[in-house]
């Protein structure tokens, strides 16, 4: 686990989201933890190396989102979050 920090530009504002994913690599689930500026997280996503989404989700304001990844293929995907590529990417067990 380590923390990141992505520039959020996509609404009118630009905001710093510093989140946690945990673990790497997974198997049934995934969390994300973020650290502040909750409110700045809308919506979350994983997409799979031929950047098909996956799995999506709005976060409201929760500091903690648990992905449930247990019917997702083995392979390589890419966190989004706010529909930017976060540079995160995570391995499928």
């Amino acid at each position: 686990r380590y923390p990141r920090t992505i520039l959020d530009m996509s609404s009118d504002s630009i905001s710093l989201i510093s989140f946690t994913c945990y673990p790497n690599p997974f198997t049934d689930r995934l969390t994300l933890d973020f650290a502040d500026n909750t409110d700045a997280v809308r919506q979350v996503a994983l997409a799979d190396v031929s950047g098909r989404i996956v799995y999506s989700a709005a976060t409201g304001s929760a500091a903690r989102l648990v992905i449930p990844t247990a019917s997702l293929a083995q392979g390589v995907y890419i966190l989004l979050i706010n529909g930017q590529a976060t540079g995160e990417k995570l391995i499928k067990r």
